[in-house]
């Protein structure tokens, strides 16, 4: 992937966390699952170019839900973890 010296892209991460991965609880197979690969690599590259990178973490809201704040499953998956100087926001939703 090429930019220009004008070029600032930012990477935008939504939802990449363990709770996506406890398919009990989503109801079986997932629409892609290479996501998490597939994220690390772009990471990866705009990790190196020293580029924008902005996370967003899905804090539910019900209280079975695996993405529920406090929970293991509401880390980030651990190929996509927000670094310490890097934007993690978050949003409730249920």
């Amino acid at each position: 992937m090429a930019f220009s010296s004008h070029d600032k892209p930012a990477l935008l991460l939504v939802d990449l966390q363990k709770g996506f991965s406890d398919l009990a609880y989503w109801g079986g197979e997932r629409n892609n699952p290479d996501a998490e690969r597939k994220a690390s690599e772009l990471l990866k590259l705009w990790r190196e170019k020293d580029l924008p990178v902005y996370h967003i973490k899905h804090c539910s809201t019900t209280p079975v839900s695996p993405l529920r704040p406090g929970t293991s499953w509401q880390r980030d998956h651990g190929s996509c973890k927000a670094s310490s100087r890097r934007t993690c926001n978050r949003k409730e939703c249920e």
